[in-house]
């Protein structure tokens, strides 16, 4: 019989990444914990692991706090893959001032589309 193999992270509890392979972690900031072949993938939004139960139910802030982790990946992911967008943003700014962006100007602009996103 298999067993999956989970990666969490000893601070929080948190399932990284795991399944029917080996994985590899670094054990200073990260655990394994095996889970049988009858259940072998735990919830990564509602599950945490636990020392001495193996398996606990993620508090309502941890849930929160992984949806936002979440939103902000999938935005995040959104501005890098949509590449026209984030010109025509640039552009657009760009003709507003009459001049070049700075690197700090077009780190705005890539952090507001986010925004934006997220709220789609």
């Amino acid at each position: 019989m298999a067993t999956s193999r989970w990666v969490y992270n000893k601070a929080t509890g948190e399932f990284l990444r795991g399944g029917f392979y080996e994985v590899y972690y670094d054990d200073a900031t990260e655990g394994i914990a095996e889970f049988p072949d009858s259940n072998p993938f735990p919830d990564r939004r509602l599950q945490r692991y636990d020392a001495v139960t193996g398996l606990r139910s993620a508090t309502p802030e941890e849930v929160a706090a992984y949806d936002e982790a979440q939103a902000d990946a999938a935005a995040a992911r959104e501005v890098s893959m949509n590449k026209a967008m984030v010109a025509v943003a640039f552009l657009c700014e760009r003709h507003r001032l009459g001049r070049v962006l700075t690197p700090q100007e077009r780190q705005a602009i890539r952090d507001e589309l986010k925004s934006i996103l997220r709220t789609l």
